[in-house]
């Protein structure tokens, strides 16, 4: 089973080799900014350019941090102090809101296979920790497609 922000950070894309939040060390694609920055973010995301057009493939907007740790610790610190007492389902639609074109409900169902955990599960400071990366090193895993 994975932790809470594992589980997120797989739906990100945070394990596929050379994806923005792998690229980043931003398993939880955080937009730069004053709290990312508290967190030990260096810098706005360097985003690949299309050799063909000489255009940037996507707009600069997430945080890039020195390593993955840092990334992990900077999602649990945002996860604790905005999401904290809110249930899985709660939450991960206030994450990823169908506004801005996720699947939601699929998000939960990922998040809650992944984890576990069950949409109704309320989050604890316990859940929301991240995990140890010199306890468990990372592994590339495949996930959805889209991400």
């Amino acid at each position: 089973m994975l932790t809470y922000c594992e589980a997120l950070a797989k739906r990100e894309g945070f394990y596929v080799v050379g994806s923005r939040a792998a690229r980043n060390h931003n398993p939880g694609n955080i937009n730069w900014g004053s709290f990312a920055m508290r967190h030990g973010a260096t810098s706005i995301e360097k985003v690949p350019v299309d050799q063909a057009t000489g255009k940037l493939i996507e707009t600069p907007r997430f945080a890039c941090f020195p390593t993955d740790q840092m990334g992990f610790n900077c999602m649990s610190s945002l996860l604790i102090s905005h999401y904290m007492g809110m249930t899985v389902k709660a939450a991960i639609y206030r994450w990823a809101p169908p506004l801005d074109n996720n699947d939601s409900d699929g998000y939960v169902k990922f998040v809650c296979d992944e984890t576990g955990l069950t949409p109704d599960t309320i989050l604890t400071a316990g859940i929301l920790s991240p995990p140890d990366l010199q306890q468990k090193p990372i592994q590339n895993v495949s996930v959805p497609t889209g991400v």
